[in-house]
């Protein structure tokens, strides 16, 4: 009999050694974390300027492309969002605006089994699954995520590790444990969205019979192009 393994949720998982560098990255994070505190979760961390989150950024969006390409997602894909998470404890959430997510954990984990840092578990999309399920219903002191509405779905868990990268469909519903251990967990997040070739899409809608309005944007009514109608909104 074959098996097939239909519908997975393809989730890249990659390992850097940055522990040379993690002493001298991890105070400049923790200061950035502190500044960005009230805000920590909207700005966009890989935007802004200096060596090492332009190194981090190349990193990231190398993999990221890799990964798309590895799963068929299209398009060339940049940052959309960015933020730092240090200690964080989440609950159960998704990121289904956008296609692609990646964390890359600069700091964590010395010791792969150490569970206390607070892994990050990956819960199954399908609805009604109930065959080879896992209660979630849970151990972990103080957790949040083992909730009722878990319980009969099934999970993957990730131990978080210094220099893991992870990536992942924005559908893939996760969340995060509190971290008891006595080291820090800083992470990096990011959405990322295909980029969009503004030049390509006002010469297809040329073409385009009827009208669409688009975000108050009439076709029928093009006094100017959709490249710069969108440039000028984005710029409120």
């Amino acid at each position: 009999m074959e098996i097939l393994n239909l519908f997975p949720t393809p989730i890249g998982v990659k390992y850097y050694n940055i522990n040379a560098v993690k002493n001298k990255v991890e105070p400049f994070f923790e200061e950035l974390f502190s500044e960005e505190n009230e805000t920590k979760s909207t700005f966009n961390l890989l935007k802004r300027t200096g060596k090492t989150i332009e190194k981090i950024y190349d990193v990231m969006k190398r993999d990221v492309n890799e990964y798309a390409e590895k799963v068929n997602a299209g398009s060339e894909f940049d940052v959309d969002s960015s933020w730092i998470f240090i200690n964080e404890e989440l609950e159960p959430h998704h990121h289904a605006i956008v296609p692609i997510v990646s964390c890359f954990y600069i700091s964590a984990n010395e010791i792969d089994a150490d569970k206390n840092i607070g892994p990050i578990s990956f819960i199954d999309p399908r609805n009604g699954v109930n065959l080879f399920t896992r209660n979630l219903v849970g151990n972990h002191p103080g957790g949040k995520g083992d909730s009722a509405y878990f319980i009969g779905k099934s999970k993957h868990e990730f131990v978080p590790k210094t220099g893991m990268m992870l990536i992942f469909p924005g559908y893939a519903s996760h969340y995060v444990k509190k971290n008891i251990s006595n080291n820090n967990r800083i992470l990096i997040g990011a959405n990322w969205e295909r980029k969009v070739d503004l030049d390509k899409l006002d010469k297809s809608l040329e073409q385009t019979p009827k009208a669409t309005p688009i975000s108050g944007y009439n076709i029928q009514n093009q006094n100017i192009s959709l490249k710069k109608y969108i440039e000028t909104h984005l710029k409120r």
